[in-house]
Order: C-alpha cells, then sequence, then structure tokens
C-alpha cells in the first residue's frame, strides 16, 4: 500500500513542470547568492588596498600645513582627500561625513611645545560614520605618541617616562576560526533548502487535492491511513532530499575553487566533512516535511497551504539568525534541538573541528522522533470530516 501511494505521488509530482522547476530554483539561486556575495567581499577588500595596506578615504582640511601629519597617515593607510573651507561650513549637504581639521598656526604651535589644536567635524546621525571617526582617532593618538616620544629623546628623556605601560595585541584565532564571519550563511542556506524545497508538492498532495475533490476519492480505496499519510510524505522528503543533496554538492565545489586564502582564511572542504553535513541534515529534512504535511492537511485551500508552511519558515531562520550574529556560542544542549544543532554541525565542519558522532545521534534522534509524531498526528487526522471538507 506504502508503495503504491508513493508511486502515485512520485508520478504526480514530476508530471507537474512547472512546480518541479520552481522546486529546483534554490539550488541554482542559493549558490550563485553566495558566490556574488563572496566576489563582492573579495572586491572591496582589493579595491580597498594599496601595496598590500589596507586603506579608507579621509577629508582632511589643510593637511599640507602639517606634513608629518599627513604622511603619517597615508603610511597608516590613510587615503588623504583635500577639501575645501565651505566643505565644512555645509558638511550635512556634502559628500563627505566628517572633515579632520589642520590649524593654519600648528607650526607655531610645534615651535612653542604647544599641543596642535586638531578639530574633527562629523555628522553623528550618520550611523555608518562612527568606525570611520575611530579609526581616525587611534591614527592621531599614535602620531601623537610617536611625536612625544621624538620630543623627549631631543630632550634627553627616556620615552618610558611618558609611556611606562605599552600594550601588545595578539590574535590566537587560527585562519578557520575567523572564516566562520564569511561562511555563516551556508547554514542559513541550507536550512531555507530543505524548509523550501518541498512546501509545493506537500501543499498539493493535502490541501491542493481535497481542493481538487481527488482526496475523498482516495480515501474510499482499502489504502490505510498508515500507510496513505507515509507515502505522501516519503515523496515530498525524497524531492527534498534531491534538491539539498544538489545545492550541497555545488556548495562543496564552490568552496574547493574559490580563492579563500586572499581573504585570509582557510575552508575544511573535504568530502567527509560534507558527508557528514547531509548525514546531519537528513532527520531534519524528515522533520520538515513532516511539519508541511500536517499543516497542509487543516489548511482551507490550497494556496493557503503554502502560505502557513511559508510562515513556518521564520521559526527556523529565528534559530539560525541567532547563531548567525554569536558564531561563536555554543552549549551542549544545542545538538537536542532542531536546526541549531544542525547549524553546530555544519559550523564546526567547515572550520575543520571533529564532529563527535554523538551529535549526529542526538539530531537523529530528536529530528525523527518529532517527524514520528507529525506523521502520527497527520494520519490520525485525515479522515476526520474537517480535513475532509475544510
Amino acid at each position: 500500500m506504502l508503495w503504491t501511494v508513493f508511486r502515485k505521488e512520485w508520478t504526480d509530482a514530476w508530471r507537474d513542470k512547472r512546480a518541479m522547476k520552481l522546486a529546483w530554483m534554490p539550488a541554482i539561486y542559493f549558490v550563485g547568492m553566495f558566490l556574488l556575495s563572496f566576489f563582492f567581499i573579495l572586491n572591496l577588500q582589493k579595491n580597498d588596498k594599496v601595496a598590500g595596506i589596507a586603506t579608507f578615504p579621509v577629508p582632511v582640511y589643510n593637511a599640507e600645513a602639517y606634513p608629518a601629519l599627513k604622511q603619517w597617515l597615508v603610511e597608516q593607510g590613510a587615503n588623504i582627500t583635500s577639501v575645501e573651507k565651505e566643505t565644512i561650513n555645509h558638511l550635512a549637504a556634502s559628500e563627505h561625513d566628517y572633515v579632520l581639521i589642520v590649524p593654519d598656526d600648528v607650526d607655531e604651535a610645534i615651535t612653542q611645545a604647544k599641543p596642535a589644536q586638531l578639530m574633527l567635524v562629523y555628522d553623528a546621525s550618520k550611523q555608518d560614520v562612527h568606525q570611520k571617526l575611530n579609526q581616525v582617532r587611534n591614527m592621531v593618538y599614535s602620531f601623537n605618541a610617536r611625536e612625544s616620544a621624538v620630543h623627549l629623546l631631543a630632550r634627553g628623556v627616556s620615552v618610558g617616562v611618558a609611556t611606562p605601560v605599552q600594550l601588545t595585541e595578539h590574535n590566537i584565532a587560527s585562519e578557520q576560526q575567523m572564516s566562520i564571519y564569511i561562511l555563516g550563511s551556508i547554514p542559513m542556506m541550507l536550512v531555507l533548502a530543505v524548509f523550501i524545497a518541498g512546501i509545493g508538492f506537500s501543499a498539493d498532495m493535502t490541501a491542493g487535492e481535497r481542493e481538487r475533490r481527488s482526496l475523498e476519492a482516495l480515501l474510499i480505496t482499502p489504502v490505510r491511513s498508515g500507510a496513505l499519510i507515509p507515502g505522501k510524505w516519503l515523496t515530498s522528503f525524497l524531492i527534498t532530499f534531491m534538491i539539498t543533496s544538489v545545492i550541497i554538492i555545488l556548495l562543496a565545489i564552490t568552496l574547493r575553487v574559490l580563492p579563500f586564502s586572499d581573504l585570509g582564511v582557510r575552508v575544511d572542504s573535504r568530502i567527509s566533512g560534507w558527508l557528514i553535513i547531509l548525514c546531519a541534515f537528513i532527520p531534519l529534512m524528515a522533520l520538515a516535511t513532516a511539519m508541511q504535511i500536517l499543516i497542509s492537511l487543516f489548511a482551507r485551500s490550497f494556496k493557503d497551504a503554502q502560505t502557513y508552511t511559508s510562515l513556518m519558515i521564520f521559526l527556523p531562520m529565528a534559530a539560525t539568525f541567532y547563531l548567525l550574529f554569536k558564531p561563536s556560542a555554543f552549549a551542549e544542549w544545542f545538538y537536542w534541538v532542531p536546526v541549531i544543532g544542525q547549524h553546530v554541525i555544519v559550523r564546526d565542519t567547515l572550520l575543520g573541528n571533529s564532529v563527535p558522532w554523538t551529535s549526529l545521534v542526538q539530531v537523529w534522534l530528536v529530528d525523527m522522533l518529532l517527524a514520528l509524531v507529525c506523521l502520527k498526528i497527520a494520519a490520525a487526522k485525515i479522515r476526520s470530516r474537517s480535513v475532509i471538507y475544510g
């Protein structure tokens, strides 16, 4: 009975060419969007580098009055842009977010051993200006420390008198650990693919059949509910499995050929790692398609079923966004939560960390148990009057 229902639904699914083409679209545009975002980041980094130094524009008024400061800013990666006095007076209407002003009497102040009063004018209402301001401030503070040391040495005073404490920074994060900020979108793409691939087919096999009045005729046959619902679910699951597998294969090929070394990161893209990722996502595919079957069963029409199952995507996406903005977050109970467990496994696999086999057991137990519960409820409700007649 189960095989008969599966063959019928499988044939109907592949007969609908338009729906099948739409189902395969994520395999193209998800990987395409990842490629576009990667090359966009790579292009930004290349454009912002001169002689290997990261550069960014710094608008300065009267920069020629202080050649030493101008040279220091250039050495630190600043691309000096000279501005006129009118720009300062009408900064809000100009193309610049801030301006560093060098006073005309800077030489006189230095000669008299007085501090030169530089001024940083900016528009704080622009959110993207604060990072640039911090970079300019750090450059000026560094220049100030260097000039102070030169003046002390010229007067025979040790530099250590003015700087009794020095801070040295050392980043212990490896290239693989830094790469998670670039690869953080991959778990989100896979989760989206799992929950999107079978939506149309799950809705058509339940709410669609009821809308066409073919569900009632199907229930008159000797097919048991215990075979009817699993047969429909198996069709949606296999389509989701095929689409997600193709996406994983395309991502594996993409990550092996992309020049991650140009971004200073290293990615572990071994075949064994991708097999672990696929194994971790199989129970999530089962859960996603079972939830779609169950939700679509109670929808009044095919359009309502698509709407309800589409809204269901926001639930797993909330968990994905949490780990996307906190990539280093981890707790042992993460493996017991659907979507979060898969996200952690993908992250650790791409970073080259070992994934314990117990984590795979955990995600399989939880997801498959929830999928069985959804299918059991759907099988119990499919013959009710509310489901048959809406």
